[in-house]
């Protein structure tokens, strides 16, 4: 169980190391399978520093004072109850105990993150939307975003559609406009119309609300 925690302190070390640089890189580049592995190097952490725990907990429950820490915050004499708070007893027992703490609070929001913030993106079957670089972009980063497609000709399902032609109706419809800043101020008219009395196109978005 020594040389296991031992190596235990090592590898957490090591795998600290490497989720620390990834994470930085990853994030200063954007670089989604750096991110990744520092997502997943936070979670190996965890399993190694609570390796290391478990094994110099039974190295004291064990007396065995062939370990400088156990031989010197415990005894033989020592009760039951007090063996367990000898782990951080020390300042190293105790630096071991709070970085496995802080590991776990890590681990878990990263678990609860990734699972509780996700977006759910709604999109027509617009042909821009199928590009091979944006079907890339939602594979890469399927975890934080899910993608429902409107079934095909239903604009009915789409809100965007009703208030579309909501503004044609009031901006465009049978209109001639000689020039676009003409066109852009009746289109600024009608949205300014919808700030100040929204209730008109409230029965519009009552099927989606």
């Amino acid at each position: 169980m020594t040389l296991l925690g031992h190596l235990s302190l090592w590898l957490a070390f090591l795998v600290g190391l490497w989720g620390a640089i990834t994470g930085f890189v990853g994030g200063a580049q954007g670089r989604a399978d750096l991110q990744r592995s520092a997502r997943h190097a936070t979670f190996a952490l965890f399993a190694a520093l609570a390796v290391a725990v478990v094994s110099l907990e039974v190295a004291i429950f064990r007396h065995d004072f062939s370990l400088e820490y156990v031989a010197a915050y415990t005894s033989r004499n020592l009760p039951t109850f007090y063996l367990w708070s000898a782990l951080y007893a020390g300042q190293k027992g105790s630096l071991l105990f709070w970085a496995t703490v802080l590991s776990l609070f890590a681990a878990l929001a990263q678990l609860l993150t990734s699972r509780r913030h996700r977006v759910y993106l709604i999109q027509d079957n617009a042909s821009y939307h199928k590009k091979p670089e944006v079907l890339e972009f939602f594979a890469k980063h399927r975890r934080q975003i899910e993608v429902f497609l409107l079934p095909s000709y239903s604009p009915d399902f789409n809100a965007a559609e009703r208030l579309w032609h909501y503004t044609r109706m009031h901006s465009t419809h049978n209109r001639y406009f000689d020039r676009p800043e003409a066109l852009c101020q009746s289109l600024f008219t009608t949205f300014s119309e919808i700030q100040r009395h929204p209730e008109n196109i409230h029965g519009l978005l009552t099927p989606f609300f």
